[in-house]
Protein backbone atom coordinates (compact mmCIF):
# COMPACT_ATOMS: atom_id res chain seq x y z
CA UNK A 1 0.00 0.00 0.00
CA UNK A 2 1.20 3.49 -0.86
CA UNK A 3 0.38 6.98 0.36
CA UNK A 4 0.66 9.35 -2.63
CA UNK A 5 1.34 12.90 -1.48
CA UNK A 6 0.54 15.86 -3.73
CA UNK A 7 1.54 19.26 -2.35
CA UNK A 8 -0.12 22.21 -4.03
CA UNK A 9 -0.22 26.00 -3.91
CA UNK A 10 -2.75 27.93 -6.02
CA UNK A 11 -2.79 25.47 -8.93
CA UNK A 12 -6.36 24.21 -8.78
CA UNK A 13 -6.67 23.83 -12.54
CA UNK A 14 -3.43 21.87 -12.92
CA UNK A 15 -4.29 19.83 -9.84
CA UNK A 16 -7.39 18.44 -11.56
CA UNK A 17 -5.28 16.86 -14.31
CA UNK A 18 -2.99 15.39 -11.65
CA UNK A 19 -5.81 13.90 -9.58
CA UNK A 20 -7.47 12.48 -12.67
CA UNK A 21 -4.26 10.61 -13.51
CA UNK A 22 -4.52 8.79 -10.18
CA UNK A 23 -8.08 7.76 -10.86
CA UNK A 24 -6.69 5.91 -13.90
CA UNK A 25 -4.08 3.85 -12.00
CA UNK A 26 -3.87 0.27 -13.25
CA UNK A 27 -3.50 -1.24 -9.77
CA UNK A 28 -6.91 -0.13 -8.51
CA UNK A 29 -7.80 2.53 -5.96
CA UNK A 30 -7.76 0.01 -3.11
CA UNK A 31 -3.95 -0.14 -3.20
CA UNK A 32 -3.21 3.49 -2.37
CA UNK A 33 -4.45 6.74 -0.89
CA UNK A 34 -3.98 10.25 -2.26
CA UNK A 35 -3.21 13.01 0.24
CA UNK A 36 -3.52 16.52 -1.16
CA UNK A 37 -1.66 19.00 1.04
CA UNK A 38 -3.02 22.47 0.39
CA UNK A 39 -0.10 24.79 1.11
CA UNK A 40 -1.98 27.98 2.01
CA UNK A 41 -3.76 28.28 -1.33
CA UNK A 42 -6.14 31.18 -1.92
CA UNK A 43 -7.88 29.71 -4.99
CA UNK A 44 -10.51 26.94 -5.15
CA UNK A 45 -8.11 24.10 -4.38
CA UNK A 46 -10.23 22.84 -1.46
CA UNK A 47 -13.34 22.66 -3.68
CA UNK A 48 -11.49 20.73 -6.40
CA UNK A 49 -10.23 18.16 -3.90
CA UNK A 50 -13.65 17.81 -2.26
CA UNK A 51 -15.14 16.86 -5.63
CA UNK A 52 -12.71 13.93 -5.80
CA UNK A 53 -12.87 12.93 -2.12
CA UNK A 54 -16.68 12.69 -2.35
CA UNK A 55 -16.34 10.18 -5.20
CA UNK A 56 -13.19 8.44 -3.97
CA UNK A 57 -12.85 8.06 -0.17
CA UNK A 58 -9.11 7.35 -0.52
CA UNK A 59 -8.57 10.92 -1.78
CA UNK A 60 -8.02 13.15 1.27
CA UNK A 61 -7.42 16.85 1.92
CA UNK A 62 -5.18 18.53 4.50
CA UNK A 63 -4.34 22.22 4.91
CA UNK A 64 -0.81 23.38 5.73
CA UNK A 65 -0.75 27.10 6.67
CA UNK A 66 3.04 27.52 6.63
CA UNK A 67 4.04 28.55 3.12
CA UNK A 68 6.79 26.32 1.78
CA UNK A 69 6.93 23.08 -0.16
CA UNK A 70 9.05 21.41 2.52
CA UNK A 71 6.43 22.22 5.16
CA UNK A 72 3.76 20.65 2.96
CA UNK A 73 5.83 17.55 2.23
CA UNK A 74 6.48 16.99 5.92
CA UNK A 75 2.78 17.38 6.66
CA UNK A 76 2.03 14.77 4.02
CA UNK A 77 4.43 12.31 5.60
CA UNK A 78 2.86 13.00 9.00
CA UNK A 79 -0.68 12.16 7.81
CA UNK A 80 0.31 9.24 5.56
CA UNK A 81 -1.41 6.00 6.49
CA UNK A 82 0.95 3.55 4.80
CA UNK A 83 4.61 2.56 5.14
CA UNK A 84 5.51 3.86 1.67
CA UNK A 85 5.10 7.53 0.72
CA UNK A 86 5.37 8.69 -2.90
CA UNK A 87 5.48 12.34 -3.91
CA UNK A 88 4.11 13.69 -7.17
CA UNK A 89 4.08 17.34 -8.29
CA UNK A 90 0.69 19.00 -8.53
CA UNK A 91 1.32 20.11 -12.13
CA UNK A 92 2.23 16.62 -13.30
CA UNK A 93 0.24 13.72 -14.70
CA UNK A 94 1.25 10.34 -13.32
CA UNK A 95 1.74 7.41 -15.67
CA UNK A 96 -1.00 4.78 -15.36
CA UNK A 97 1.42 2.42 -13.58
CA UNK A 98 2.79 5.06 -11.17
CA UNK A 99 1.58 3.29 -8.03
CA UNK A 100 2.29 -0.25 -9.24
CA UNK A 101 5.86 0.75 -10.13
CA UNK A 102 6.37 2.02 -6.56
CA UNK A 103 4.95 -1.16 -5.04
CA UNK A 104 6.91 -3.49 -7.31
CA UNK A 105 10.19 -1.61 -6.88
CA UNK A 106 10.13 -1.62 -3.08
CA UNK A 107 8.96 -5.25 -3.01
CA UNK A 108 11.70 -6.42 -5.38
CA UNK A 109 14.65 -4.33 -4.11
CA UNK A 110 15.93 -3.35 -0.67
CA UNK A 111 15.69 0.37 -1.34
CA UNK A 112 14.84 2.92 1.32
CA UNK A 113 14.12 5.61 -1.27
CA UNK A 114 13.71 5.75 -5.04
CA UNK A 115 13.66 8.36 -7.75
CA UNK A 116 12.04 8.21 -11.14
CA UNK A 117 11.86 10.06 -14.46
CA UNK A 118 9.88 13.08 -15.54
CA UNK A 119 9.06 13.88 -19.15
CA UNK A 120 7.87 17.24 -20.54
CA UNK A 121 4.17 17.94 -20.94
CA UNK A 122 3.18 20.91 -23.11
CA UNK A 123 -0.39 22.20 -23.17
CA UNK A 124 0.78 25.18 -25.21
CA UNK A 125 3.15 25.18 -28.15
CA UNK A 126 6.77 24.79 -27.10
CA UNK A 127 9.00 27.81 -27.68
CA UNK A 128 11.54 27.12 -30.42
CA UNK A 129 14.51 28.38 -28.44
CA UNK A 130 14.08 25.85 -25.63
CA UNK A 131 16.44 22.83 -25.72
CA UNK A 132 14.99 19.57 -27.01
CA UNK A 133 15.37 17.91 -23.59
CA UNK A 134 14.00 20.82 -21.54
CA UNK A 135 11.45 19.71 -18.97
CA UNK A 136 12.95 16.26 -18.50
CA UNK A 137 15.61 14.74 -16.28
CA UNK A 138 18.49 12.73 -17.64
CA UNK A 139 18.14 9.00 -17.11
CA UNK A 140 20.51 8.05 -14.29
CA UNK A 141 20.70 4.47 -15.51
CA UNK A 142 18.80 2.33 -18.09
CA UNK A 143 17.70 -0.26 -15.55
CA UNK A 144 16.50 -0.39 -11.95
CA UNK A 145 19.35 -0.13 -9.46
CA UNK A 146 21.26 2.07 -7.06
CA UNK A 147 21.38 5.77 -7.83
CA UNK A 148 24.76 6.42 -9.50
CA UNK A 149 27.16 9.00 -8.12
CA UNK A 150 26.47 12.46 -9.46
CA UNK A 151 22.72 11.84 -9.81
CA UNK A 152 19.92 12.73 -7.44
CA UNK A 153 16.28 11.95 -6.87
CA UNK A 154 13.86 14.51 -8.29
CA UNK A 155 11.29 16.10 -6.01
CA UNK A 156 8.44 15.66 -8.49
CA UNK A 157 8.73 11.87 -8.57
CA UNK A 158 10.29 10.34 -5.46
CA UNK A 159 9.25 7.77 -2.87
CA UNK A 160 10.46 6.77 0.59
CA UNK A 161 9.92 4.37 3.39
CA UNK A 162 7.91 6.58 5.74
CA UNK A 163 9.90 5.55 8.80
CA UNK A 164 13.22 6.37 7.13
CA UNK A 165 12.02 9.80 6.02
CA UNK A 166 10.91 10.60 9.56
CA UNK A 167 14.21 9.33 10.96
CA UNK A 168 16.25 11.93 9.02
CA UNK A 169 13.91 14.68 10.20
CA UNK A 170 11.93 15.18 7.01
CA UNK A 171 12.53 17.93 4.48
CA UNK A 172 14.52 21.04 5.50
CA UNK A 173 12.10 23.98 5.63
CA UNK A 174 14.82 26.51 4.78
CA UNK A 175 15.16 24.98 1.31
CA UNK A 176 12.76 24.50 -1.58
CA UNK A 177 9.88 26.44 -3.10
CA UNK A 178 8.00 28.94 -0.94
CA UNK A 179 4.75 29.93 -2.61
CA UNK A 180 5.72 31.54 -5.91
CA UNK A 181 9.32 32.04 -4.84
CA UNK A 182 11.71 29.71 -6.66
CA UNK A 183 13.79 27.47 -4.43
CA UNK A 184 15.67 24.19 -4.73
CA UNK A 185 17.87 21.76 -2.84
CA UNK A 186 15.56 19.98 -0.42
CA UNK A 187 15.48 16.72 -2.39
CA UNK A 188 19.30 16.71 -2.71
CA UNK A 189 19.52 17.32 1.04
CA UNK A 190 17.26 14.36 1.77
CA UNK A 191 19.28 12.05 -0.46
CA UNK A 192 22.51 13.12 1.25
CA UNK A 193 20.97 12.41 4.66
CA UNK A 194 19.79 8.98 3.55
CA UNK A 195 23.27 8.10 2.32
CA UNK A 196 24.85 9.39 5.55
CA UNK A 197 22.57 7.03 7.48
CA UNK A 198 23.55 4.12 5.28
CA UNK A 199 20.12 3.94 3.65
CA UNK A 200 19.88 2.70 0.08
CA UNK A 201 18.70 5.12 -2.64
CA UNK A 202 17.62 3.65 -5.97
CA UNK A 203 16.46 4.76 -9.38
CA UNK A 204 13.70 3.29 -11.56
CA UNK A 205 13.71 4.60 -15.16
CA UNK A 206 10.32 2.98 -15.77
CA UNK A 207 8.63 5.01 -13.02
CA UNK A 208 7.45 8.18 -14.75
CA UNK A 209 5.41 11.35 -14.62
CA UNK A 210 4.65 13.83 -17.36
CA UNK A 211 5.53 17.22 -15.90
CA UNK A 212 3.88 20.38 -17.16
CA UNK A 213 6.14 22.95 -18.78
CA UNK A 214 4.01 25.97 -17.93
CA UNK A 215 4.18 29.16 -19.96
CA UNK A 216 6.08 30.99 -17.22
CA UNK A 217 8.85 28.39 -17.52
CA UNK A 218 9.22 29.34 -21.16
CA UNK A 219 10.20 32.90 -20.28
CA UNK A 220 13.77 34.13 -20.06
CA UNK A 221 13.18 35.69 -16.66
CA UNK A 222 12.24 32.33 -15.13
CA UNK A 223 15.40 30.65 -16.44
CA UNK A 224 17.60 33.40 -14.99
CA UNK A 225 15.81 33.27 -11.61
CA UNK A 226 16.13 29.49 -11.65
CA UNK A 227 19.90 29.62 -12.13
CA UNK A 228 20.18 32.14 -9.29
CA UNK A 229 18.06 29.95 -6.99
CA UNK A 230 20.02 26.79 -7.84
CA UNK A 231 23.27 28.54 -6.91
CA UNK A 232 21.87 29.74 -3.56
CA UNK A 233 20.67 26.22 -2.77
CA UNK A 234 24.00 24.65 -3.70
CA UNK A 235 25.76 26.95 -1.25
CA UNK A 236 23.46 25.81 1.57
CA UNK A 237 23.88 22.14 0.66
CA UNK A 238 27.66 21.75 0.74
CA UNK A 239 29.44 22.87 3.93
CA UNK A 240 32.84 23.07 2.20
CA UNK A 241 31.46 25.82 -0.05
CA UNK A 242 30.87 27.97 3.00
CA UNK A 243 34.59 28.03 3.70
CA UNK A 244 35.31 29.76 0.41
CA UNK A 245 36.52 33.35 0.51
CA UNK A 246 33.55 34.88 -1.29
CA UNK A 247 33.88 38.65 -1.54
CA UNK A 248 32.92 41.43 -3.91
CA UNK A 249 36.37 41.12 -5.46
CA UNK A 250 35.77 37.37 -5.89
CA UNK A 251 32.46 38.13 -7.60
CA UNK A 252 34.01 40.59 -10.06
CA UNK A 253 36.95 38.32 -10.96
CA UNK A 254 34.75 35.29 -11.55
CA UNK A 255 32.20 37.35 -13.47
CA UNK A 256 34.90 38.38 -15.94
CA UNK A 257 36.07 34.77 -16.25
CA UNK A 258 32.54 33.54 -16.91
CA UNK A 259 32.02 36.28 -19.47
CA UNK A 260 35.08 35.00 -21.34
CA UNK A 261 33.74 31.45 -21.25
CA UNK A 262 30.33 32.64 -22.44
CA UNK A 263 31.90 34.39 -25.41
CA UNK A 264 33.61 31.16 -26.49
CA UNK A 265 30.36 29.23 -26.11
CA UNK A 266 28.47 31.78 -28.20
CA UNK A 267 31.04 31.54 -31.00
CA UNK A 268 30.68 27.75 -31.03
CA UNK A 269 26.88 27.87 -30.84
CA UNK A 270 26.41 30.51 -33.55
CA UNK A 271 24.65 28.18 -35.92
CA UNK A 272 21.17 27.17 -36.99
CA UNK A 273 18.56 27.00 -34.16
CA UNK A 274 20.54 29.40 -31.99
CA UNK A 275 18.10 32.12 -31.02
CA UNK A 276 18.42 35.48 -29.31
CA UNK A 277 17.05 33.95 -26.10
CA UNK A 278 19.90 31.40 -26.15
CA UNK A 279 22.41 34.21 -26.63
CA UNK A 280 21.02 36.15 -23.65
CA UNK A 281 20.99 33.07 -21.43
CA UNK A 282 24.55 32.13 -22.35
CA UNK A 283 25.64 35.60 -21.23
CA UNK A 284 23.46 36.14 -18.15
CA UNK A 285 22.96 32.66 -16.63
CA UNK A 286 26.56 32.22 -15.35
CA UNK A 287 26.37 35.71 -13.84
CA UNK A 288 23.07 34.85 -12.14
CA UNK A 289 24.67 31.74 -10.63
CA UNK A 290 27.60 33.73 -9.28
CA UNK A 291 25.26 36.33 -7.81
CA UNK A 292 23.18 33.63 -6.10
CA UNK A 293 26.32 32.11 -4.60
CA UNK A 294 27.55 35.53 -3.48
CA UNK A 295 24.21 36.47 -1.85
CA UNK A 296 24.04 33.11 -0.04
CA UNK A 297 27.51 33.74 1.39
CA UNK A 298 26.55 37.25 2.51
CA UNK A 299 23.40 35.93 4.19
CA UNK A 300 25.43 33.32 6.03
CA UNK A 301 27.94 35.92 7.19
CA UNK A 302 25.15 38.22 8.37
CA UNK A 303 23.42 35.42 10.28
CA UNK A 304 26.70 34.40 11.89
CA UNK A 305 27.39 37.99 12.95
CA UNK A 306 23.89 38.35 14.42
CA UNK A 307 24.34 35.14 16.43
CA UNK A 308 27.67 36.40 17.82
CA UNK A 309 26.09 39.70 18.86
CA UNK A 310 23.41 37.86 20.84
CA UNK A 311 25.97 35.94 22.88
Amino acid sequence: MVSVIICTHNRAKDLQYCLESFVRQDCGLQNFEVLVIDNASSDNTAKVVSEYSERYPSFKYHFEPNVGLSYARNTGNQYATYDLVAYCDDDAEAADDFVSQVLNTFQSYSFDAIGGRFLPLYRNKKKKWLPADFGSNLEARPDIGDMPDGHSICGGVMAFKKERLSLVGGFPVNLGMKGNKIGYGEDNWIQDKFIEKGFRVGFNPHWKIHHLVALYKQKLSWHIKSRYAHAKASFDLWPEAKKSNVSLKWLLIHSMKELGKSTKIIVRQARRNYYMQNFILDIISPQASLLGYYHAHKMQSRNLQNSICKI
